[in-house]
């Protein structure tokens, strides 16, 4: 079986540009799953811990996935169309969440210190 690259240089990214990426997925998962009658609810998801990493695992399971099937056609495929594929198959993360871990970030308390 071929190495596979990292999902970086797949998406022709800087590991910088494909961190911030990643967290910018992150950001707009915890948006989807934001209650618009709780003011702090974004603060709260993003900011806990459990959730990023229950997150960050299952997002690398899809872009495992991705990753086995642009493998053995990477060359026959173009960056556009690459990115399509990175896309249907990660978007899959936002049908996903966990239900506990979000209550449970839910009740932290956020402290607003603005002095």
């Amino acid at each position: 079986m071929t190495a596979t690259k990292p999902i970086n240089e797949l998406l022709n990214m800087t590991p910088e540009q494909y961190e911030d990426f990643v967290f910018e997925r992150y950001m707009r998962w915890c948006e989807s799953k934001c209650d618009p009658r709780r003011p702090n609810d974004l603060q709260q998801l993003l900011a806990n811990k459990s959730l990023s990493s229950w997150f960050i695992n299952e997002f690398s399971k899809l872009e495992n996935d991705f990753a086995k099937m642009v493998t053995n056609t990477h060359s026959y495929l173009k960056p556009p169309q690459i990115n399509s594929l990175y896309n249907a198959i990660t978007v899959q993360a936002y049908e996903h969440f966990p239900k506990p871990l979000i209550e449970a970030a839910r009740k932290i308390k956020i402290i607003n210190n603005l002095n």
